[in-house]
């Protein structure tokens, strides 16, 4: 069934996010190939709302092929996410509204973050990509598929020496 919602303008009801990120391609080719590995950050907080329910988000990328200093910078954050994530839930849980179905589901994540602490390495990958951690490509590969946006796509642009990759899902 069609409805027109505004003149001129073809809209769904879907959900779709898309990201677009440009890098050197020497650094794809090295982050492809397990020479480098690679951390990206949001260039904008907010995502862009451009038409209907179409959301957008632009990520810059940095490269590093000193792997021992990735993993190290990696487990200092995961170290220093887990001391603040442990603090919230003390927090939340003191809190006289935090209601008592939900402790046990508190319990559990302490008792994961425990096992963070322990090996920081069993951090989630999808949760490492989205808190700038450096991943390698076989890591950014799994977490789009833990994070249930599977849809890589990716291009060389030969005369400007980049490439051009993301991902899209719709839900």
């Amino acid at each position: 069934m069609k409805v027109n919602i505004r003149q001129g303008v073809f809209e769904t009801n879907s959900s779709s996010e898309h990201t677009i990120s440009v890098v050197l391609e020497s650094e794809w080719v090295g982050w492809r190939s397990g020479q480098n590995m690679a951390k990206r950050s949001l260039i904008h907080n907010d995502c862009n709302e451009t038409w209907g329910n179409f959301w957008s988000e632009k990520y810059d990328w940095e490269f590093t092929d000193d792997l021992e200093r990735a993993k190290k910078e990696n487990n200092e954050m995961i170290l220093a996410w887990i001391v603040s994530e442990r603090e919230n839930i003390n927090n939340w849980m003191k809190n006289p509204e935090c209601p008592e179905k939900d402790l046990p589901y508190w319990q559990d994540r302490l008792k994961d973050l425990d096992k963070y602490e322990k090996n920081p390495g069993s951090f989630p990958v999808v949760n490492r990509l989205y808190e700038g951690c450096w991943i390698t490509w076989d890591e950014y590969i799994d977490a789009l598929r833990n994070g249930d946006c599977y849809s890589p796509w990716d291009h060389s642009d030969e005369k400007h020496g980049v490439h051009v990759f993301g991902y899209y899902f719709h839900s």
